[in-house]
């Protein structure tokens, strides 16, 4: 192979690299600055739930609906080992703080975590 054409196609390639690198630190300003609009607990939710954000209950009940992915109270009620009452009370928390998402199905509500991505989403909407 022709040195030149090493070079030729080595520069290509550094072309490509630079483009995409332009075009993620635009992206991360964007959401930099958004984040620094934002108040600190929505920063935390953003991130994902900081250490320290989210009380040990909420944090055991946050972690098992993890592992079951897709649950009702009663499903995490007996992951937890705590009553079914106590889990929707903790449950409804973890809504209202917007960790996770509901759906009514007749009369029960099943809970599954809101994916990161929607959080990755929201920003690329409203720069």
């Amino acid at each position: 192979m022709n040195d030149r054409w090493l070079v030729a196609v080595f520069a290509s390639k550094v072309d490509k690299f630079e483009k995409r690198l332009v075009a993620l630190e635009t992206q991360l300003t964007k959401v930099v600055i958004r984040l620094d609009t934002m108040p600190e607990k929505t920063v935390q939710i953003a991130i994902g739930s900081a250490d320290g954000f989210l009380s040990d209950h909420l944090e055991k009940t946050k972690r098992s609906l993890i592992i079951l992915g897709y649950a009702t109270a009663s499903d995490v009620a007996k992951v937890t080992k705590r009553s079914r009452a106590i889990e929707s009370n903790y449950l409804c928390q973890l809504e209202r703080i917007g960790l996770i998402t509901v759906e009514r199905v007749g009369r029960i509500k099943w809970y599954r975590m809101k994916p990161l991505l929607s959080t990755y989403e929201s920003f690329e909407q409203n720069p």
